[in-house]
């Protein structure tokens, strides 16, 4: 575990969404005030309805086996880019998620250094329309 300071800026914290529903989370690094370059990172989103639970995750988004759910925003070189990471949530990903309050935390792995760069809650709200053609 890296003592290095990495902390993310997320639009809100606390996440919001609906059951079934898409949502994408644009999430920037930054370590000691200034935007990280996180080319070559991987990202790890987990989802659990108590900090404690053990696996399977209620939901798990990797950037190693779901690529084009979690990635790095390209090229880092690009300053609109610089440090930012982008988290697909599927509407088919809580589908059979039972609304409520959960937690989730984001993990990056960069240069073999482990980094918790976000922990809030995530709230599953039941939608009034369940059926979109």
């Amino acid at each position: 575990m890296s003592t290095s300071s990495a902390a993310a800026t997320v639009v809100s914290n606390d996440i919001s969404a609906y059951v079934g529903e898409d949502k994408t989370l644009l999430v920037t690094v930054k370590q000691d005030g200034v935007k990280k370059d996180m080319t070559g990172a991987d990202i790890f989103f987990t989802v659990r309805l108590r900090v404690t639970d053990p696996d399977p995750a209620v939901l798990s988004i990797d950037s190693i086996s779901q690529p084009a759910q979690a990635f790095v925003l390209l090229p880092q070189s690009d300053t609109d880019k610089l440090g930012k990471l982008q988290i697909n949530i599927l509407d088919t990903d809580t589908v059979a998620v039972t609304a409520g309050e959960y937690f989730y935390d984001i993990w990056i792995k960069l240069g073999g250094l482990k980094n918790s760069i976000k922990f809030a809650k995530i709230v599953l709200k039941q939608p009034i329309t369940t059926t979109i053609p």
